[in-house]
């Protein structure tokens, strides 16, 4: 693809550029414009350049449009284009396509592509678009992947360069600009253990959208810093042996680089327990007697007081109730025993990290039946009546 000698010059800008209140600097394009386009007129031809996203951040795709319009009864046919873009915009391979009157043509595979700039040769193609006044406006589409090493809040101008059947234009750096804005990050922290020990090493891992390999995370407990890593393929780990024990509040910290912004994590509470589990004793509370039916409360006190786990009150082998939380060192069951007698009852602690089990001494709760419901009342009754029976045959 080569030029010829004649080179058709910038021109002047067209009316409506200039009503618009472009600020313009020739040869070196657009100070600013508006968002995204620019249009201007060069002879006889009249261009409108599009990018569709003109502050995109890293790893999006946008895309460039270029649009010829003749404003003269003269018909030129494109023979090829070179649309020029920051080096750290890459090409998406099959976006490159040009719409007229007869539809959309895909370009495939007559694209050069370089470092600045992607060619395409619409004379090798065996199709060229043409721009005719009123009637035809070709539409030159193309797409590219904005690069994440992408200097970030820094206007960087596009341009074209192309040949038609009325000679050759050259607008290196006529725009619009392009700002790639810094990446919006997100940090979470994955995975947390519920509970460890004094001395226990465990991994604490976090994730990160909008960073890069490489770029920092650090770890903190509380406002203190435990340590960082860095990131690979948006994640990092980092090893953690707590030193103290009780309720530690953990959050994972991104801290930002020039590219992307800073973000923290939503903190999780890890319990941390003694290095040495501590032995505990189950003390059990229950009334000397109960009536059938008749609720009354089990109550099991857990010292030293543990911060969570469960009492299992049993009456022999028999699990009476479910578990029972244990809150501030007790747990206690409402219960009604089914059945008259003597249960021997018994409270069993599950245990949590850092505090053993337990099982409290027996204790033995007295069972009698409701009034009227007993086996005594019933014989009373026919007592009385054989009793009375008795008297009438006797006389």
């Amino acid at each position: 693809m080569t030029q010829s000698n004649t080179l058709r010059t910038i021109g002047s800008l067209s009316a409506f550029a200039v009503a618009a209140g472009f600020a313009v600097t020739i040869g070196t394009g657009m100070a600013s414009a508006a968002p995204g386009e620019i249009t201007w007129t060069d002879q006889y031809s009249t261009f409108t350049r599009t990018i569709d996203n003109a502050t995109p951040t890293g790893d999006d795709t946008v895309t460039v449009t270029t649009k010829w319009t003749r404003t003269d009864a003269n018909w030129e046919k494109l023979n090829w284009v070179k649309d020029f873009h920051p080096t750290c915009l890459t090409y998406v391979p099959g976006s490159a396509k040009v719409t007229d009157n007869a539809g959309v043509h895909t370009i495939e595979p007559y694209v050069e592509q370089a470092a600045d700039y992607t060619a395409v040769d619409f004379t090798s193609l065996g199709y060229q678009p043409t721009a005719k006044k009123g009637v035809e406006t070709p539409i030159l589409s193309i797409q590219y992947k904005v690069g994440y090493d992408c200097d970030r809040d820094v206007a960087q101008n596009t341009g074209m360069a192309y040949n038609g059947s009325r000679g050759p234009g050259t607008y290196l750096n006529k725009g619009p600009s392009i700002t790639v804005a810094k990446n919006t990050s997100t940090t979470t922290l994955d995975t947390v253990p519920a509970d460890t020990k004094v001395d226990q090493t465990v991994p604490l891992n976090a994730t990160v959208t909008g960073g890069a390999d490489g770029d920092i995370v650090e770890f903190y407990d509380g406002t203190t810093k435990i340590g960082q890593g860095a990131l690979a393929a948006g994640k990092t780990t980092f090893s953690w042996t707590p030193t103290t024990n009780g309720v530690h509040s953990l959050t994972a910290k991104f801290l930002g680089t020039t590219k992307a912004n800073e973000s923290v994590s939503t903190a999780q509470n890890v319990l941390v327990a003694s290095d040495i589990d501590v032995a505990t004793t189950a003390v059990l509370t229950v009334p000397a007697t109960a009536t059938t039916g008749v609720a009354v409360n089990l109550v099991a006190t857990i010292s030293p007081t543990p911060t969570g786990g469960t009492v299992q009150f049993m009456d022999g082998n028999t699990k009476l109730g479910q578990p029972a939380s244990v809150v501030d060192g007790k747990a206690t069951l409402n219960y009604a025993f089914p059945n008259a007698g003597t249960s021997h009852v018994t409270a069993i602690y599950s245990g949590i990290t850092g505090h053993l089990t337990s099982t409290s001494e027996v204790s033995t709760v007295t069972v009698v039946d409701a009034p009227g419901t007993g086996g005594g009342d019933t014989g009373g009754s026919l007592g009385n009546i054989f009793g009375s029976l008795g008297s009438i045959f006797g006389s």
